[in-house]
């Protein structure tokens, strides 16, 4: 008798568990963490070195990672961006700088898609070898070599992370 009952005691506590489970119940709570101040995600070691930043920003267009490359931009070049996004999709320059932090559809699709497809530098990035040319304070030359071709881009520091300098650079 006293058998049963701790079979039927083990029993029930196995299919209470479960129905926890399967509702969640038992879920493990993710930890709550401040937002951060910044609005940039940045993952800090892709930008400690200027030619760093170049790749970083390349090797993103080229993945179509999008959100990367704009986290690498300049905030020269972001401002850029989004003054010329702005005019041409008539939205304040304030939603469209929402858009592009927040990687939105719109902006994938009618941004930075056309800017990859055009860029003749892109198509370099994945057998690319970048090499710093020169730095002087806060502004470093890198030379994006592949194919035979070169390319100069320019970096610029912002705080501690190097970013890359699109506009700066006079690319299309």
């Amino acid at each position: 008798m006293q058998r049963k009952a701790i079979l039927f005691f083990l029993l029930n506590s196995f299919i209470f568990s479960v129905v926890q489970d399967i509702h969640g119940q038992n879920a493990p709570k993710a930890p709550q963490t401040k937002p951060a101040l910044s609005t940039r995600s940045v993952l800090p070691e892709k930008y400690l070195k200027p030619e760093d930043a170049a790749k970083a920003f390349f090797t993103a267009m080229h993945d179509q990672n999008f959100d990367e490359a704009w986290e690498s931009l300049s905030t020269v070049s972001q401002e850029s961006f989004v003054k010329s996004y702005a005019g041409k999709s008539n939205a304040s320059q304030a939603r469209v700088r929402e858009m592009f932090r927040k990687n939105d559809e719109e902006v994938r699709t009618h941004f930075w898609t056309p800017l990859r497809d055009r860029s003749k530098v892109v198509s370099f990035a994945p057998n690319a070898v970048y090499k710093l040319a020169d730095q002087k304070g806060n502004e470093a030359m890198i030379e994006m070599s592949s194919g035979g071709m070169t390319f100069h881009l320019k970096t610029v520091k912002e705080g501690n992370l190097w970013r890359m300098a699109y506009v700066e650079s006079n690319l299309e």
